[in-house]
């Protein structure tokens, strides 16, 4: 490679692997940013090549998580995926589909998520990549209750937390009661929700993971909403908006901007809302 594309490459694969939480996540993602365009040029530029050398195709499942925070879009994922010429480890195969199934599913592509991350989680049994595979189940749940589906979703989410807690992954666990905690919600059963998110929420606070914390505050605000109890909503929204901000994670302070709108409608504090809500 070119020492100009090199540079792009290893700019990819170095600062695209953090998330919101992380230390490094703002000013590598705003680094990343800058160098967007370029670094999708190169590495789309690679693949069409053929020339995918191990560095290349870990740079793109890199990018493609910054691509998951920033503006999903699994262009590069599909790409390397189905390129002439490419063998991928299996392992490497699944991690892929696994990722492009998460942004297949913010993106709304419900189907075609979960044809990726059924595909995924299969590789993952196979190779017997039990946190991968328990990822990916606890992904179809998500899928699930998107689609109204709560029943389905609460087994595949209780089924992945067990698998979670079996392998000592108390992180994935809580995840799993967040999302059981949104299936409750959509059924109206706003304390049991609560209960859920209290408890997914002590296990981040004692891991020190602020991503997670912060999501279980915004559902707690919104819960709170859904119960008439305003002022502790709005408290708890800004909270989390606060912890999103700090983060990096402008989505999650966005979402807790809608949710602060929806108080202030609700307590007839109108202009207001429609400054939140832009």
């Amino acid at each position: 490679m070119h020492a100009i594309e090199n540079w792009h490459v290893n700019l990819a694969f170095t600062h695209g692997r953090f998330e919101p939480g992380d230390a490094e996540f703002v000013l590598a993602s705003a680094k990343l940013a800058v160098n967007s365009a370029n670094v999708s040029f190169i590495l789309r530029s690679h693949i069409q090549r053929r020339e995918s050398p191990s560095v290349v195709m870990h740079a793109v499942l890199a990018f493609s998580l910054f691509l998951f925070w920033t503006h999903p879009n699994g262009d590069l994922l599909e790409m390397l995926l189905h390129a002439p010429g490419n063998h991928l480890d299996r392992e490497f195969k699944g991690r892929c589909l696994q990722r492009l199934g998460h942004i297949l599913l913010v993106q709304d592509k419900y189907e075609e998520a979960r044809l990726k991350l059924e595909e995924a989680r299969s590789i993952f049994i196979d190779v017997g990549n039990h946190r991968g595979a328990a990822q990916c189940l606890k992904r179809l749940g998500d899928l699930l209750w998107m689609q109204d589906q709560n029943e389905e979703a609460r087994l595949k989410l209780e089924e992945a937390r067990s698998i979670f807690i079996d392998i000592g992954d108390r992180v994935g666990a809580a995840q799993c009661l967040q999302s059981l905690c949104e299936v409750l919600r959509m059924q109206s059963q706003y304390e049991a929700a609560r209960t859920k998110l209290e408890e997914a929420q002590s296990i981040f606070n004692d891991i020190g993971d602020r991503l997670g914390m912060a999501e279980c505050l915004r559902s707690l605000g919104d819960i709170l909403r859904l119960q008439n109890r305003y002022q502790q909503a709005r408290l708890t929204l800004e909270e989390a908006q606060s912890i999103f901000n700090d983060i990096g994670n402008r989505l999650g302070a966005a979402q807790c901007l809608q949710g602060l709108g929806k108080v202030l409608r609700m307590q007839n504090q109108y202009e207001d809302a429609l400054m939140k809500l832009g």
